[in-house]
């Protein structure tokens, strides 16, 4: 339970910290081009914070390194109330900022999963389901609590200083846990007092890991042009609505995670994947003409849950043992720039031939890409006999 706590916290913090990043980045231009540019600023850092995070995780140890992450990401948001006063550059520099503190907790957590769950696909699947439900949640709800902050304060400092205390309670509640509450390998050591070599990246580069990255790659591009559309489809109705958003998708996102909990996807992991990444091609289409731009925002929190669960359990399955942390963080870093690529290009043409047209070109794109990759080689990915991946 603290261990879920801590989770929450950290994820209602993030939350209240990058609504007012991403607010303070798009007002301040009031152009999807602006807004896009705030989310690459986002995203871009993690391609060289996230490999310096997984290193560090594999070296320093899975608890150690998400604890220093927490206590470094609440010296940044405290730092981020100044930063922000600046507009957009103070904007991309808290984003900048962020990336390696928030990588150190998440690749932390993440890597001492497999060990918790003791390998076994199933139980393997429960665990990131309910991590994921709880960060999930907490996201959800910062974003609409920092939206709602940002409304009534007219300014951003006191949700910079709230986020700055909220990474502070998830790094007690994180640092209360003993060294077993997070299986064997979370002090990074063999338990004889030495160390064992960290192996290279080589080993990453297997048939079961290299398609799906391939396949996310594309996949993520033209997701990221629709994404950086959200804020000027809502930019008439505020920051409080922008955060609601993101409160919509997280709850459906829970939703999901508690449905998928008892269920065993192992077996049609590359059809999860594809089938998610499809629709969401369909709510990119729907999400600026909908009336409703929660509804739609639910229909993206379920496919998230479908697709976060499946990526990720099986990336854990099939990363070697000592290389989890470094793993994650070399895919995330190639899929982050397939990301901001996506969202750099939607800005510009969302604000070149407009918002709708670009909705409709990206989710088509999405769309169809998914179907095909379905049929191919994407749709026979599973893991149900991975063992502990190591």
């Amino acid at each position: 339970m603290a261990l879920l706590a801590a989770t929450l916290t950290a994820s209602v913090a993030s939350g209240v910290l990058y609504v007012a990043i991403e607010w303070v980045g798009y007002e301040a231009t009031g152009t999807s081009l602006g807004y896009g540019l705030t989310l690459v600023f986002e995203m871009i850092p993690y391609v060289v914070t996230s490999v310096v995070a997984g290193w560090v995780v594999d070296r320093l140890g899975a608890r150690r390194a998400a604890l220093l992450g927490l206590l470094l990401a609440s010296v940044v948001s405290a730092a981020s109330q100044r930063m922000l006063d600046l507009g957009t550059a103070g904007a991309w520099a808290a984003a900048v900022a962020a990336s390696l503190p928030l990588d150190l907790w998440g690749y932390g957590l993440e890597a001492s999963l497999p060990e918790v769950s003791g390998g076994v696909s199933p139980a393997l699947q429960r665990l990131v389901s309910r991590i994921s439900l709880a960060d999930s949640v907490g996201s959800g709800v910062g974003y609409s609590l920092g939206g709602r902050v940002l409304e009534a304060q007219e300014r951003h400092r006191p949700a910079a200083l709230l986020s700055a205390a909220l990474f502070l309670v998830s790094g007690t509640l994180f640092a209360r846990l003993g060294a077993g509450s997070l299986g064997p390998s979370v002090d990074g050591g063999r338990g004889d007092g030495r160390r064992e070599r960290i192996p290279g990246i080589r080993p990453l580069l297997t048939p079961e890991i290299v398609p799906l990255v391939a396949y996310g790659l594309a996949g993520n591009a033209l997701f990221g042009m629709g994404r950086a559309l959200w804020a000027p489809v809502l930019s008439d109705l505020g920051p409080g609505a922008y955060g609601d958003l993101f409160l919509s998708m997280s709850l459906a996102s829970a939703a999901a995670y508690v449905a998928m909990e008892g269920v065993d996807t192992s077996r049609r992991t590359g059809t999860l994947i594809s089938m998610a990444f499809g629709l969401q091609g369909v709510t990119t289409i729907l999400f600026p003409v909908f009336p409703n731009p929660y509804v739609v925002g639910a229909l993206f929190g379920v496919l998230e849950a479908v697709l976060w669960v499946s990526w990720r359990s099986y990336l854990l399955a099939h990363l070697p043992e000592g290389s989890r942390g470094r793993g994650l963080a070399v895919v995330d870093s190639v899929l982050s720039v397939a990301l901001a690529a996506g969202i750099a290009a939607g800005g510009r043409l969302g604000d070149s031939v407009g918002v709708v047209e670009t909705a409709i070109t990206s989710g088509l794109l999405l769309a169809a890409f998914s179907a095909a990759a379905s049929l191919t080689w994407i749709g026979r990915l599973g893991w149900a006999s991975a063992g502990s991946g190591s």
